[in-house]
């Protein structure tokens, strides 16, 4: 990837979001956010919650997977076509599919370090070990060793997941943890509490909570703490969490506890955070939107030298072997046809030219007045098509627009140019009906797909969302 392209995916849950950075490292690069969601299941909807069991659920939960799988293949399709992903992006997985943990090891090299971390993340993992991914970033120097990041994956979890991104066509340049991207953008608002002694932080992220445990703003604990279905089972789970810091490293004497989230939780919420810990810590809201979009996180990590990357070395192989095989078969056709191209040249190529410029002048020297009767003819007929036509019309496109126009969605503007383009502007009061209205117009056969331009939705002060859709008709249309 360019230095001056960073793009990366941010999967959240029932999101996906991306992000698109143009500019070199220095200063402050020109970000381009998108955000899509991830359609709820069929199984999800129509399951009730502890009805299936036996073979039931094992059904149902496979059938899950697949339309997650889906959904998923579908946004990232879009996702590469709206962010123009050519050569290829990195993708950060929520902490819920993946095994992390901080690790302090003696001081080795990094190839030593690597089958280190694979070992003790094997320790952990509920598969074998040759069925796992594993990848770990250096978080910090200290006189006893390296302390690392390490997350694993399982190689099944992979596998669905590379199926997924060959249907979309999109490649990776990098698998991350989306927690390190999160960190990195808490990182950039400077807090005190960060480096001032241990703090403690929680992040929400569409009902899944993470803990990160920082000590002078170093990583101390990273850790996955679920989807609680209420205020009690979060308590429960930091507690645990510090308990276990305590037991493997030391104490666990956070001296803040911030609480990263998009809403402030309510206050039963808060009140558990505090019970767990002693009533010794007040929890801190911190609004998400003050990090930044969601992704920018991973997208500045990405093209740094030895960050987290859980890409399998099969992977990289294969696609290695692949390009070097499309080299070699071009390099091929390239040389046979530029032989062949020399070889006419030299020896049929001024004979072939006299004898077509000789027969293309005889017919043109006898058919010339039948040539522009016939044209005449023609371009009459085509006069007369053309204003007979009224297949593209405004009356008629306000009427296609109209059948397919979603409820919810009022249109304010149109504006039409014959032969050109129409514009359409408006309003929605959720951005999923102005993609469904593109979406339509698309689906019409009218317009040249690939030069309609959707200008947001974007939200005002009313809480509406604005757009501006400009399709242009396809070549050849009246």
């Amino acid at each position: 990837m360019a230095e001056s392209e960073r793009k990366a995916l941010l999967i959240e849950r029932d999101w996906i979001h991306g992000v698109a950075l143009a500019g070199g490292r220095e200063g402050n690069p020109a970000a381009t956010a998108r955000s899509w969601p991830l359609a709820p299941t069929p199984a999800a909807r129509l399951v009730p919650a502890g009805e299936e069991t036996g073979a039931a659920a094992d059904a149902g939960e496979g059938e899950a997977e697949r339309g997650s799988g889906t959904a998923r293949t579908a946004v990232f399709r879009q996702a590469r076509a709206e962010l123009r992903i050519e050569a290829g992006c990195a993708l950060a997985l929520p902490t819920s599919d993946l095994i992390t943990r901080v690790l302090v090891l003696p001081p080795a090299d990094r190839e030593s370090l690597g089958a280190i971390v694979r070992l003790q993340m094997e320790k952990i993992a509920p598969c074998a070990g040759e069925e796992l991914s594993v990848g770990f970033e250096v978080v910090a120097q200290e006189e006893t060793g390296v302390r690392l990041f390490a997350a694993a994956m399982p190689q099944e979890r992979l596998d669905a997941l590379a199926r997924e991104l060959a249907d979309a066509g999109l490649r990776l340049t990098r698998l991350d943890a989306g927690l390190l991207g999160w960190w990195r953008q808490l990182q950039a608002l400077g807090l005190p509490v960060l480096t001032d002694g241990m703090s403690a932080i929680l992040f929400e992220q569409g009902g899944e909570w993470d803990l990160l445990l920082a000590d002078q703003g170093e990583l101390r604990l990273a850790r996955g703490l679920g989807t609680p279905v209420d205020p009690a089972d979060l308590g429960r789970e930091l507690t645990l969490s510090l308990l276990n810091y305590e037991m493997e490293c030391g104490p666990a004497r956070p001296q803040a506890l911030l609480v990263v989230s998009a809403s402030c939780p309510d206050t039963p919420w808060l009140e558990a955070l505090r019970a767990a810990t002693a009533g010794t810590l007040a929890p801190e809201w911190i609004d998400r939107a003050r990090l930044g979009e969601p992704g920018l996180g991973c997208a500045l990590r990405e093209g740094e030298a030895e960050r987290l990357d859980l890409v399998p070395p099969s992977w990289r192989h294969q696609e290695s072997d692949l390009r070097k095989r499309r080299r070699f078969l071009m390099g091929v056709g390239a040389a046979v046809g530029l032989w062949a191209v020399l070889a006419g040249l030299l020896f049929a190529a001024p004979k072939v030219v006299e004898l077509r410029t000789a027969a293309v002048a005889g017919r043109i020297a006898a058919g010339e007045a039948g040539y522009r009767a016939v044209s005449d003819v023609r371009q009459r007929v085509r006069l007369i098509r053309d204003y007979m036509d009224r297949s593209d019309s405004l009356l008629e496109i306000l009427r296609e627009i109209c059948t397919v126009m979603p409820e919810g969605l009022e249109l304010g503007s149109v504006t039409y140019r014959r032969g050109d383009a129409v514009k359409l502007a408006g309003e929605a009061g959720q951005p999923a009906l102005v993609y469904a209205l593109k979406d339509a117009i698309d689906a019409s056969g009218r317009f040249d797909n690939g030069k309609t331009r959707l200008n947001g939705p974007t939200r005002d002060a009313r809480m509406r969302f604005r757009f501006e859709i400009e399709a242009r008709f396809k070549e050849g249309a009246p």
